[in-house]
């Protein structure tokens, strides 16, 4: 409700089930993302991304791209 409230995102009805809503970067946030990604990544990598192996962090990613698009084939 913040993201919406300060025009980052915005819900939407979901077009599979009409009781549910999907919310959806705005422009503005999706700018932010962009912007924010370098410090984001820097995170990420300092966090717990060195301490998986090429092929573990591959693997990651392609499960993950799953989730995020079931259509996505291997």
């Amino acid at each position: 409700d913040r993201l919406v409230a300060a025009g980052l995102a915005e819900k939407r009805k979901s077009p599979e089930d009409g009781r549910g809503i999907v919310v959806v970067l705005t422009r503005k946030g999706a700018d932010m993302l962009e912007e924010m990604w370098p410090v984001y990544r820097a995170a990420i990598q300092s966090e717990f991304a060195f301490r998986l192996s090429e092929g573990e962090a591959e693997a990651l990613y392609k499960l993950l791209g799953k989730v995020l698009s079931p259509d996505a084939v291997d």
